[in-house]
């Protein structure tokens, strides 16, 4: 996993260089399926398959997409809050 600003063509070359390590590519933020991956590490250790590729849950001009599973959109507003409280 990386920062937010790291290119993606730099962040497999890093993955690339740390063996046992990943890469999770995400599209934008408002991603319930990146915040499970990054849960989901630092719970269990494993990390997301080669290639995963998390989608946004909110769209410009769409609103919220389907958050998949109960609880989605309770975790889905704690990432909002984070955010808000990260940049304000």
């Amino acid at each position: 996993m990386s920062d937010p600003v790291t290119a993606i063509q730099n962040a497999h070359e890093m993955a690339f260089g740390f063996p046992g390590s990943a890469d999770l590519a995400t599209e934008a933020d408002g991603s319930l399926c990146t915040v499970k991956h990054i849960r989901e590490c630092f719970q269990t250790g494993r990390l997301p398959e080669k290639g995963t590729v998390c989608e946004t849950n909110e769209k410009a001009f769409v609103g919220t997409t389907d958050v998949g599973n109960p609880g989605g959109k309770e975790l889905l507003e704690q990432l909002r809050w984070s955010a808000r409280q990260f940049f304000a």
